[in-house]
């Protein structure tokens, strides 16, 4: 078994799409209309150095928020501000760690970012509040799961060059903006993250 296969890499593929294995998500399978995100942020994941584990993250102003830098090794990928601050930190081991600082403490991804049981999507943890990333069409969802309608708060689309995360206003203002570049950074790595 690979363990450098990346379960959305064939998006943009017109043949069947491969299995999903160390399932980050499922493969999406329908061709869903994509929701759109009113007042929404825009982070583009650019300039891959060869992969997103080394990227620039730049808004819609095309301006650099964040950088994406792993270490030779390649144990340690650091995701750092404009200003070159450690904002998270992901240890690549047997049973991935992550840490964001100020808001995930140290712990396993497969904690923080938890497949659900069906399989179909992953939760997300962020101070004791619990969100949703799950597959629709080409595109990966981030949605509320405090009530029964679930609200949309973000989504993750993918390009050859390029994967962009889109935030809502509302995503923003719980906080989700660091953790949300984590886990998009950490579902489109092409590792285990499990």
């Amino acid at each position: 078994m690979a363990t450098g296969y990346n379960p959305f890499g064939g998006w943009g593929n017109s043949e069947a799409p491969p299995p999903s294995i160390f399932g980050a998500l499922p493969y999406p399978q329908s061709s869903a209309p994509s929701p759109t995100l009113a007042d929404r942020a825009i982070f583009v994941f650019t300039d891959y150095n060869p992969s997103i584990l080394n990227c620039t993250i730049v808004d819609n102003r095309a301006r650099t928020v964040f950088y994406i830098s792993t270490e030779t090794t390649p144990r340690y990928t650091f995701v750092k501000d404009r200003d070159g601050r450690n904002l998270g930190v992901i240890e690549w081991q047997t049973h991935p760690s992550v840490e964001i600082r100020g808001i995930v403490p140290k712990q396993e991804v497969r904690s923080w970012l938890a497949l659900s049981p069906d399989a179909r999507s992953r939760v997300m943890t962020v101070q004791n509040a619990r969100y949703a990333w799950a597959p629709s069409g080409s595109h990966i969802l981030l949605y509320t799961t405090t009530s029964s309608v679930p609200q949309v708060l973000g989504k993750v689309s993918k390009t050859a060059s390029t994967v962009t995360l889109e935030l809502s206003a509302a995503a923003l203002e719980l906080g989700l903006l660091e953790c949300a570049i984590v886990a998009t950074l950490l579902m489109q790595s092409g590792r285990n993250i499990d």
